[in-house]
């Protein structure tokens, strides 16, 4: 006869209950338990999104200095006055370095931006 014949199987035994044998916790006070633990987990994933200050800085490309400003999450961007440069008219502050996206005062700061200088010849 074969040896695997031989063995048998575990009978079944009442549980013992294991690791929550002595717990006692109702599903309505458990529901309360788990609606409370992600309305927290919300709350912390929201608060880690909301960091102190964000820094906008401005390039100039060749003109006078601009300070740099700081801004809450989600404030309205304020554009800061414009930069000098001789023999130049300013056009805007532009989002990319090719001056091709001009940044609008109302936008919404959610990270740090560097914020470029669009310029063109004065006509003489």
């Amino acid at each position: 006869m074969d040896d695997r014949a031989k063995t048998s199987l575990p009978q079944e035994t009442e549980s013992d209950g294991g690791l929550y044998k002595n717990v006692t916790v109702s599903p309505k006070t458990l529901g309360y338990v788990i609606v409370a633990g992600c309305i927290i987990l919300c709350l912390l994933m929201y608060m880690g999104t909301r960091k102190g200050a964000y820094t906008v800085t401005y390039n100039s490309r060749g003109g006078s200095d601009v300070q740099s400003q700081n801004f809450s999450f989600q404030e309205e961007l304020s554009l800061a006055d414009a930069p000098d440069r001789e023999g130049y008219r300013f056009t805007g502050w532009y989002l990319d370095e090719a001056c091709a996206i001009p940044a609008e005062p109302n936008m919404l700061v959610e990270n740090e931006m560097q914020l470029y200088a669009g310029w063109e010849p004065e006509s003489k």
